[in-house]
């Protein structure tokens, strides 16, 4: 039997331990709390972009499918703004971003990035992952992405900073290998770090 003073003190003393339920909790509020955080600052960075005369989103299918440019299908991209992007189109076109030039990366890259935080079991596409970054092959050896210093090209600073900091987050989400891949092949060296670990 307690005694008296024993009881006492288990009932003033609050109970501290989380059940795994609110650690869970916890821990899917941070995550949706850096989520939007990198969402706000992928918006900030790329905010005015447009297209220009980059290649489209329907003139990069055809690029892959025919290995030729076709540029009457860019009425069928009339967006201006990359956020009038919807996450379906992103789906969709998720494969292509390779034949993209620069101004088409710079334009498509923050909705795609936005699509996949948004829509975080979405899975991406190893297209993208491989114009982010390239790939290993089976012997650990890293092939860097086909022409990626060309496509990131006309990116400022803040806009690398800023896909730099999705793929910091990506490494430890659901495409992490890939991710640490251009993490640690490209974008670790590029810009400085977003903030200490």
């Amino acid at each position: 039997m307690d005694s008296p003073n024993l009881t006492q003190a288990k009932k003033v003393r609050p109970e501290t331990k989380l059940t795994e339920r609110e650690k869970m909790g916890e821990t899917l509020k941070k995550d949706q709390f850096e989520r939007s955080e990198i969402l706000r600052e992928i918006a900030l960075a790329f905010d005015g972009v447009q297209l220009g005369s980059g290649i489209s989103l329907h003139q990069a299918r055809h690029i892959d499918d025919n290995y030729c440019d076709d540029r009457s299908l860019r009425v069928k991209d009339p967006e201006v703004s990359w956020t009038e992007l919807s996450d379906e189109k992103m789906r969709f076109f998720s494969d292509v971003f390779n034949f993209l030039d620069a101004e088409g990366f710079r334009f498509y890259v923050p909705a795609f990035m936005g699509w996949v935080l948004r829509d975080a079991g979405c899975g991406l596409d190893w297209s993208f992952c491989f114009a982010l970054c390239g790939s290993t092959d089976s012997h650990g050896t890293h092939e860097r992405a086909f022409q990626i210093e060309e496509r990131i090209a006309l990116l400022t600073p803040v806009q690398k900073q800023a896909i730099r900091r999705f793929i910091e987050y990506e490494t430890r989400s659901d495409w992490s290998r890939e991710a640490l891949q251009a993490w640690n092949h490209f974008w670790r060296d590029l810009t400085p770090p977003s903030s200490p670990r």
